[in-house]
């Protein structure tokens, strides 16, 4: 039983699996960034945009307490447009020059706010831009360890199969040499 050529065919076999998986793993370990070097890019993008959120709420704070002050003084201005209409209605050129200059304040604050506006959608852009180019590198270096390992494990075979030139080192060589130029 022990002495088929089967049985000796499928040991070799599950001992070349274990030595190539071994060999995967050693490879993908030095291809990829340790577990420390990938939690210390995470918490460099979460303070990256955990100080990107706490510039966009001081700029909105400073624009409503902007606001806040625009709407007080409009409201002292309307007071004492009232009374000066009610005591001095001969004075038609100031009255004209008040408008204006309420009218430029009134236009001030909506480009403000356009402004502000503005400036949150460019934040949100930035911030999606970053996720997705944190994506996108972490993919491209996945996908470069996993050539790198195709390629190692290329050249094993190949290697064994110039020292041993069987079937099944043929085999492993042509499946793997396949994969590492799929890629």
């Amino acid at each position: 039983m022990f002495e088929s050529k089967y049985f000796k065919l499928g040991i070799t076999v599950v001992i070349a699996t274990v030595i190539a998986n071994l060999l995967l793993f050693i490879v993908a370990s030095w291809n990829t960034p340790s577990q420390e070097e990938y939690l210390q890019m995470q918490e460099e993008y979460s303070k990256n945009v955990a100080n990107l959120q706490i510039q966009t709420r001081e700029r909105i704070q400073q624009k409503i307490k902007q606001q806040i002050e625009l709407q007080s003084a409009q409201a002292d201005t309307n007071n004492q447009k009232k009374q000066y209409w009610h005591v001095n209605q001969d004075n038609y050129n100031d009255i004209q020059r008040q408008r204006r200059e309420e009218r430029t304040r009134l236009n001030e604050k909506r480009s403000e706010e356009r402004a502000l506006k503005a400036e949150k959608n460019r934040v949100a852009r930035q911030l999606a831009n970053e996720r997705a180019r944190a994506k996108s590198e972490s993919k491209r270096l996945l996908l470069k360890s996993v050539r790198a390992t195709n390629n190692e494990t290329c050249s094993y075979w190949r290697k064994q199969y110039e020292n041993n030139k069987s079937d099944y080192n043929k085999t492993y060589r042509d499946s793997a040499c396949l994969r590492a130029a799929s890629d």
